[in-house]
């Protein structure tokens, strides 16, 4: 998945609850789950994460950018946007670790162990590009109606 997807069901998961346990742990678990469905990768190796900086960069920064267009205009608070982005962080955190291990070429063994997790966790079934992006843009928008119809009636 791409790092919007994992970030928008972060924030998703986040405008359901308030709960400060419950919101980090759910976040961290659905980056597993996205990840054992079928999907489209821009980046698959190490090469290719070193090289394409600043596509990961804007990857990363898509969601946390529409978030703060929301405060700009009123319409999210900064207690919904901190906890918002708190939620879409602990969704990419498992890439971020991933993202550190390969970029230092860390010998860490706890590094090294949770990148073998994270690699042996990803489904073996790649769709094609169309498909792929068609697939997580359907989850990005129906992860902002959860986050605008949690706001409209009041929950997290």
């Amino acid at each position: 998945m791409i790092l919007s997807t994992h970030y928008a069901v972060g924030m998703a998961i986040a405008s359901q609850t308030d709960y400060w346990l419950l919101m980090p742990i759910a976040s961290l678990i659905s980056h597993f789950v996205l990840d054992r469905i079928p999907h489209w990768e821009y980046l698959d190796s190490s090469k290719q994460i070193k090289n394409n900086i600043p596509i990961i960069a804007l990857d990363l920064l898509f969601p946390a950018t529409v978030s703060l267009m929301l405060f700009a205009n009123g319409i999210l608070d900064f207690k919904e946007l901190f906890w918002l982005n708190l939620g879409g962080f602990f969704g990419i955190l498992p890439d971020g670790l991933v993202f550190l291990k390969i970029v230092t070429r860390s010998k860490n063994a706890w590094l090294k162990g949770f990148f073998k997790f994270h690699r042996k966790n990803h489904t073996l079934k790649n769709l094609k590009p169309f498909w792929g992006a068609l697939s997580q843009a359907i989850i990005i928008v129906t992860c902002l109606g959860l986050i605008s119809i949690a706001k409209n009636i009041g929950i997290g």
